[in-house]
Parts: C-alpha cells; structure tokens; sequence
C-alpha cells in the first residue's frame, strides 16, 4: 500500500477571468475540460453568485492533471464540507484516489483511472450516493452539490486531514480484502470515530453526525 501524502507547492485555481484558464484548455482536450476556472471578487463567495469547490492536491495528483505549477490564492469552498483533499493510493496492483472532506473527515474511494476526466464526476457521485446512504435529506445533498462547482485547486497543508487520511487508507485496505464494495467501505469509513474531529481533548468524533450539523447549518 503506497499513500501519496506528499504536499505539493502552491496549486490554484479560482472562480473568473485568469491566466489558469488559458493553461488548462491549452493542455486539455476540449472533451474533457472538467475544470471550469473563474475568479471571485468576494473573498468569501456565496453560494448564490460565486460557488466553488477547491480541492486540495499533492505534487503526484497535481502532475497527473497536468495543472499549471503556480496558481492564484483560492478561495474558500462554499459547500458546508468545506475543501476536499484528493489524493493517489496504490492497494496492490489497484489504483484508487482518496477524498477527504476538511471539515468532517467524510473519506470515499473512487477510481483512478483517466484522472482528468474522471475526478469531478466521480466525486459528486460517490458524494450523492454516501450522502443518500446517511439518509440526509434530498433537498441538503442537491444543495451540498450544487455548491461544489466550479472547480480550483490548491496544495495540500492541513496535517490533521493528511493524518487522519493515512488512518482511513489503512482501514479502507482491511474493507477492499474482505470484498466490500467501495459505496460500503464510504459508509464504514463515515461511523468510524476518528480525535481530529473529537471536541476537545481525548474526545472522539464520526464523520457522518458532523456532516450532517454541517448540511443542517448547525455548525459554524
């Protein structure tokens, strides 16, 4: 098992007008421009005029989407699960990417193949179809997905999200060997009590009751 959790340099893209547009069609097919760039005046789009989801990559997903090395500062994701770390792990000879949700720890497993077209669908898929499995209310999960678009991207910074997805890797291993499908391993990994999301001190937390007070607003 090889988990990529190396933090790459500073990779953005944001909401509007920006040089990074120009680089991606430059690079990419005109049938799999997945990523839509624009720039956000507001420091803190809403989800009303400016909504945007950035993922957040290490130098290893950054090379296999052939992002530009050099991005402008990000803006804040506007869905209620914050920024996404994306990431590369290797389970024998199968390739799977990693998602973690910043903000509650929420982890899916989604194939990796044709990463650059593939990566966006496959996110807001495996994302409606975990939330569905929670049971969280129709109207939130359209609500979390219409929020998570378009698309930027940044490196990866945050130690307790890298930690925590070195934890969910091993686990994830342990479910793939006993033949779960990844739609199950996504809700395992959900009722798994994880400290970096506990209050306070030796306390622990779960990833899906924090999705849900972030999809119900009752988290700040």
């Amino acid at each position: 098992m090889q988990l990529c959790l190396h933090a790459a340099p500073h990779l953005l893209a944001a909401c509007g007008r920006n040089p990074l547009e120009a680089a991606l069609r430059a690079v990419a097919p005109r049938s799999a421009r997945v990523v839509k760039t624009t720039l956000c005046r507001s420091r803190a789009p809403r989800l009303a005029d400016c909504a945007v989801l950035t993922l957040r990559c290490p130098q290893r997903v950054r090379t296999r989407l052939r992002l530009p090395e050099r991005f402008p500062e990000a803006p804040a994701s506007s869905g209620a699960l914050g920024d996404w770390y994306v990431h590369l792990v290797r389970f024998s000879r199968s390739e799977f990417v990693i998602a973690t949700s910043e903000r509650c720890l929420l982890t899916m497993l989604l194939p990796a193949r044709e990463l650059r077209t593939s990566l966006v669908p496959n996110l807001h898929a495996s994302l409606r179809s975990l939330l569905e499995r929670l049971d969280i209310p129709q109207e939130r999960v359209d609500r979390e997905l219409a929020a998570m678009q378009p698309v930027s991207f940044a490196r990866a910074t945050n130690r307790r999200v890298l930690g925590s997805m070195n934890d969910f890797a091993f686990q994830a291993s342990h479910h793939l060997s006993h033949g779960d499908d990844l739609a199950t391993i996504a809700e395992r990994l959900a009722h798994t009590p994880m400290s970096a999301i506990g209050e306070g001190r030796g306390h622990l937390g779960f990833p899906d009751m924090l999705a849900r007070a972030l999809l119900a607003g009752g988290v700040g």
